[in-house]
């Protein structure tokens, strides 16, 4: 039997000017910065980027805003993802809207999420291993969740294949996880689909 294609989305969070722009960029190979964003150095609203993984899935991917007065728009990007990539920049650390956007996330109910430390080019292998391991304490403390952890640097295309990878794998294993809230008058192809869903900014 050929299993039919499916379509997933997963967002990118985390702290302003950590790389989560050029991270998508060098995942998908598509710029989600609209060029006022690109001359302020900061993304302000939503970005949108997809691929395709060696099956024919595609896989969208929402750049979410990292700065403080843009939490808003952060919300309405990780309504109902498969998945959240929280980037962390090897040279800053975890900052306080990393904590935000973990807490949102996680208030939101995203149970996967990836932690990429990012610009791992710029610090020692011992100051990396310590950014590393912070950043997985923190996720698991917030959320008692485990998250997968993959370190690159998105500046010199180094290790991005295996966050694709990473990225594929784990919204693999969330489209086959169970539909705990599925009706029991849906059609039986219903599971095929993804439900749609109406973001309301109230």
């Amino acid at each position: 039997n050929v299993v039919p294609a499916y379509q997933a989305v997963v967002g990118l969070a985390g702290h302003v000017d950590h790389g989560k722009t050029a991270l998508i960029e060098a995942l998908t190979g598509i710029v989600t910065a609209r060029p006022h964003e690109q001359a302020l150095g900061m993304t302000q609203d939503l970005g949108f980027a997809h691929f395709q993984d060696d099956d024919g899935n595609t896989i969208g991917v929402i750049d979410v805003p990292g700065h403080e007065r843009y939490l808003r728009n952060m919300v309405a990007g990780v309504w109902h993802l498969n998945a959240l990539i929280l980037v962390v920049a090897a040279d800053e650390g975890w900052m306080p809207m990393t904590t935000s956007h973990v807490q949102v996330a996680h208030a939101m109910g995203i149970e996967e999420i990836i932690v990429c430390i990012n610009k791992r080019d710029k610090v020692s292998p011992e100051r990396l291993a310590e950014i590393e391991e912070q950043a997985l304490e923190n996720v698991m403390e917030m959320t008692e969740l485990v998250p997968e952890l993959v370190s690159v640097s998105a500046l010199h295309q180094d290790n991005i294949p295996a966050l694709r990878q990473l990225v594929v794998e784990t919204v693999a294993r969330t489209r086959t996880a169970p539909e705990s809230c599925a009706s029991h008058s849906e059609p039986e192809h219903s599971g095929d689909v993804n439900p749609p869903l109406l973001y309301v900014d109230s």
